[in-house]
C-alpha cells in the first residue's frame, strides 16, 4: 500500500513539475516588446495592407497546390516538375538562367486582380478539407505550395534571360502578397521564402547591370526574419507563452502586421494537443486553463475568415480516445503510453509537443526576434 501511494505521489509531483516548467518558460516583457516593435517596423513597410477578401486567387493558384504527403496538385507544369537537388542546375534560375525550367507563367500577372488566397476553396487541398479532414492537430496536413516557389524562381530566371527584370519582380511580389493572405499556418512562411527569391533575383540583376539599384525595394533579410519569427512568436504567445494582457498590449500597439490568422490557427492546434492529454483531469492533476487565456481573447476578437465557420471546432467534439489515433500516429508507442497515463502525461507533454504544444523553442525564437530588431 505504501509503495503504491509513493508511486502515485511521484507521478503527481512530476505532473505539477511539467505544468510549472511551462509556466516558467513564458515570454518576458522584453520579448513581448520585441514582437510589438517588429510589427511596427513591418507596418511601416506597408507591404501587406488589410484586404476585404472579396476576390479569391484560388481559381488561379489552387490547381498548383497539393496536400502534404497525401495528394499531388491537380496540375504540375514543366517548370514545377521535381528536379535533383544536387547537380549543376540546382541554382540555375539564379546563376545560369538559360538552364532554368521554362513555361507559361502568365498566371502570375493575373494575381493583381485578386485580393486574397483561400487554399481551402478548391483544388486538392480544398477536396481534402471538404472530406472532413482534421486541420488543427499536430499531424494535420497542410497545403504544399512548393510549386509556387518554383514559379517564382522560373519567373526571375525569365526576367534575367530577357533583361526585363522589373516586371518579373512585380509578378513575384504579387505572388508573395497573395500567399501571405492565406490563413493556413504554413502559408506566411512560404510567402517569406518567395520574398527571399525576389531579393536574390534583384541582387543578381543589379550585379549584372540589368537593373538600377534604386529601381526596386526588396524586403531585407532583417524584415524577412521579422515576418517569419513574428508569426511563430505570436503563435507561442497565444498557445500559452503569453497572457491575455500581453495580447491586449500587442493589439493596443497596432496588432500584427503579418500572419495573425496563421498564428491563431497554430495556437488552436497547440490547444488541441493539450486537450487530448488533459480533457478529463484526474484528481490533483494541474489545471492548464491558464494557457488558453490569450487564445480565447484572440478568438473572441475574430478578424479571421476561418473563425467564422465551425471547421476549427471539429476536434473539440472528439473524445481523447478518438483523437489519439489521429494526433499520435507518428509518435513512438512508448511515448504514447506515457501520454495516456494520469499525472505522468502532464510531465511528458513538453517532450511530446514542446512547452506550449507547438514543438518549437519559444525562448530561442524570441531571442532571434529581438536580435532582428
Amino acid at each position: 500500500m505504501g509503495t503504491a501511494v509513493g508511486i502515485v505521489g511521484i507521478a503527481v509531483a512530476l505532473g505539477w513539475l511539467g505544468e510549472r516548467q511551462a509556466a516558467t518558460k513564458r515570454l518576458t516583457q522584453e520579448q513581448v516588446s520585441c514582437l510589438i516593435e517588429s510589427q511596427h517596423a513591418l507596418r511601416e513597410l506597408g507591404l501587406f495592407p488589410p484586404t476585404e477578401r472579396l476576390r479569391d486567387a484560388g481559381e488561379v493558384l489552387n490547381p498548383l497546390i497539393g496536400v502534404d504527403f497525401l495528394a499531388p496538385a491537380d496540375r504540375v507544369p514543366a517548370w514545377a516538375e521535381p528536379r535533383k537537388r544536387d547537380g549543376p542546375h540546382r541554382d540555375a534560375w539564379l546563376n545560369d538562367p538559360e538552364q532554368a525550367p521554362r513555361g507559361d507563367l502568365s498566371f502570375l500577372a493575373q494575381l493583381a486582380d485578386y485580393d486574397h488566397l483561400d487554399t481551402r476553396s478548391s483544388g486538392a487541398f480544398g477536396r481534402h478539407v471538404a472530406s472532413g479532414a482534421s486541420l488543427y492537430l499536430p499531424t494535420s496536413s497542410h497545403p504544399t505550395e512548393l510549386a509556387l516557389q518554383k514559379a517564382a524562381k522560373a519567373r526571375i530566371a525569365e526576367g534575367l534571360r530577357s533583361g526585363e527584370v522589373l516586371p518579373a519582380l512585380h509578378d513575384v511580389r504579387a505572388l508573395a502578397r497573395i500567399l501571405a493572405t492565406d490563413e493556413d499556418s504554413m502559408s506566411p512562411v512560404f510567402a517569406v521564402s518567395v520574398l527571399t527569391i525576389e531579393r536574390k533575383g534583384y541582387e543578381a540583376a543589379v550585379g549584372r547591370g540589368l537593373l538600377d539599384a534604386g529601381a526596386w525595394s526588396p524586403v531585407s533579410k532583417q524584415d524577412a526574419t521579422r515576418m517569419r519569427l513574428g508569426v511563430l512568436a505570436l503563435a507561442e504567445l497565444l498557445a500559452g507563452a503569453g497572457t491575455a494582457q500581453d495580447y491586449a498590449t500587442l493589439q493596443e500597439a497596432g496588432g500584427m502586421a503579418y500572419g495573425r490568422c496563421a498564428a491563431v490557427g497554430a495556437a488552436i492546434t497547440a490547444r488541441n494537443s493539450r486537450r487530448i492529454l488533459t480533457a478529463e483531469r484526474w484528481p490533483l492533476e494541474p489545471d492548464w486553463a491558464w494557457m488558453d487565456e490569450a487564445l480565447d481573447a484572440a478568438i473572441e476578437e475574430g478578424g479571421c475568415a476561418f473563425l467564422a465557420g465551425d471547421s476549427w471546432r471539429q476536434e473539440e467534439t472528439l473524445s481523447a480516445e478518438e483523437l489519439f489515433p489521429i494526433a499520435f500516429e507518428s509518435r513512438s508507442p512508448a511515448l504514447e503510453a506515457i501520454l495516456k497515463m494520469p499525472y505522468l502525461r502532464t510531465w511528458a507533454l513538453p517532450f511530446a509537443f514542446g512547452q506550449f504544444g507547438i514543438g518549437l523553442p519559444v525562448d530561442q525564437q524570441a531571442r532571434e526576434l529581438c536580435s532582428a530588431g
